[in-house]
This record gives structure tokens, C-alpha cells and sequence, in this order.
């Protein structure tokens, strides 16, 4: 019989390589990232999208906070974001608003650096690509999660998923005010060492942030994130945040577990 520690080491495999009913490299991470979604948000929440690319969450966010409800889909990439709007204008998701910038630490106009055939990859920083590419800098607004929440002051903020090719951590410094006040559980992408090499922080940087906003990290699996576990390859590259003593925590200590639970006796 495996042991709970393979079954979980084999559903790392199955999501970091693709295999059976997810074929591709992180199709196994966002499925659990989608089911996460559904759990939190409620009709009528607000939820916010960072990275929303081709709308892999942003869709189901919009369809589980409903028309009173609203999502933030925050895409800098120009034929990303045309296409996310035509898609949630098709779909009549008026409960989508599409924000045309970069998520980062701060209001302005940055670099930001499109991948041609691979437009998912692309960021504020370039990083190592898996493949040959073209890849083009352009200028284009820059915002906070901060200044975004600043424009809904009668909605809470219930969840934010970011995405955003290593720029997550500086994303997260622009919504500092917005984790103390709203407490939202936050699911994001980040590639630990590397994405802090390529954005210019620190391991200490990142997690004395997470505790001067009284969060608690978690690996996708539910397992708890400390600094010991900084730089390990044999975990998601996706994270969970959640407020110490919030409903969510709860739901990562009490719900999460449930979740997981589906995808092992899948395999």
C-alpha cells in the first residue's frame, strides 16, 4: 500500500510533468486552485485575478460570485486582456472588470515583456524560459492592489489568485494595506529563490512581510510553509495564504484536506 507521502509525491509528478486527465505541466495545480475558488467565494463576493491571462479562474470566479458579485482580472498583456474582454462580453459577465496593467509594488509605467508564442510566460521581468522564444519589452501601466481595492471601498476583498510569472511577491507589497484590512485568502504562483533572484528580495524579505501581516503560508497540498522549506523542487510551485485566526485558515486546516483527498483516489 503507498504511503500518504508517495500518493502526494506522485500527484507532484502528475502536475509538475502533465499525465492521464491533465496532459499539461500545471493542469493538476489549477484544478486544485479552481476547487479552492469555488469553496471561498460566495454570490456576490469580490474576488481578484492577477495574471487573469486566457480566464482559466477568472471565469469560474465570475460564475460563482454571480451578477451581484464582481472580479477583478487584472491582465498587462495587450492580446491577452482584448481577448479576455471579447470572452466575458460572449459570456455576459458584466461581473468582470478587466484591468488593463501590471500588478506591482507601485502606481506607474513599467517595462513589461511579452512572450510571442508563449504570451502566458510573459512580465515585469523576464525569467529562464523552457523554450526558444521572441520576446518584446513595451511600456504599460503599472497598479497596486492597494489603489485597485481603493476604487470598491464597500466591497470586501474574499480571495486573490496571482499569477504573474515571479512578480507575485512585489504584487503582494502593493496590497499590503488591503491583506491587514480585507484579509482575503490568497492562492499564488511563486518559484521561491528564483523568482526572489530575478525580483530582487530576499528570503528574510518575504517571509518577515507574511508576518508583519499576520499570515500563515502553506504549500498547495495544505502542508505548512516555513523557512526551512525555502527552495524545495518536490512541491507545487503554487502557495496558499491565509489570515491567522480567519474563517479561511479554517477552511485550509478543515475544508483543504477534503479537496485533496479526491485527487488521490483518482490515481
Amino acid at each position: 500500500m503507498s504511503s500518504g507521502r508517495d500518493i502526494d509525491a506522485q500527484l507532484f509528478r502528475i502536475g509538475s510533468r502533465g499525465g492521464g486527465r491533465f496532459p499539461e505541466p500545471g493542469d493538476l495545480f489549477e484544478s486544485v486552485i479552481e476547487d479552492i475558488c469555488k469553496r471561498i467565494l460566495s454570490p456576490g463576493d469580490l474576488a481578484l485575478d492577477g495574471g487573469a491571462h486566457v480566464g482559466r479562474h477568472t471565469f469560474p470566479m465570475a460564475e460563482r460570485v454571480g451578477a451581484t458579485g464582481l472580479v477583478l482580472a487584472i491582465e498587462a498583456h495587450p492580446t491577452l486582456a482584448r481577448d479576455l474582454a471579447k470572452r466575458a462580453k460572449k459570456r455576459r459577465l458584466a461581473q468582470v472588470e478587466i484591468v488593463r496593467a501590471a500588478l506591482s509594488d507601485r502606481v506607474g509605467c513599467v517595462s513589461f515583456h511579452c512572450v510571442r508564442r508563449h504570451p502566458a510566460y510573459s512580465g515585469i521581468r523576464t525569467r529562464r524560459y523552457d523554450f526558444d522564444d521572441d520576446v518584446q519589452a513595451i511600456e504599460v501601466d503599472a497598479t497596486t492592489v492597494d489603489s485597485l481595492l481603493a476604487e470598491h471601498p464597500s466591497r470586501r476583498l474574499h480571495l486573490m489568485k496571482l499569477d504573474l510569472e515571479g512578480g507575485e511577491f512585489r504584487a503582494l507589497e502593493g496590497g499590503e494595506a488591503t491583506l491587514k484590512t480585507h484579509r482575503p485568502l490568497v492562492v499564488f504562483e511563486n518559484d521561491q529563490d528564483r523568482s526572489a533572484e530575478n525580483y530582487g528580495y530576499s528570503k528574510e524579505e518575504w517571509f518577515e512581510f507574511f508576518a508583519r501581516v499576520d499570515y500563515r503560508l502553506f504549500t498547495l497540498w495544505g502542508q505548512p510553509y516555513g523557512r526551512e522549506d525555502w527552495g524545495r523542487r518536490d512541491i507545487p510551485w503554487n502557495f496558499v495564504a491565509v489570515s491567522v485566526g480567519s474563517p479561511e485558515a479554517d477552511f485550509v486546516r478543515r475544508d483543504l484536506p477534503g479537496i485533496l483527498d479526491l485527487y488521490r483516489q483518482a490515481l
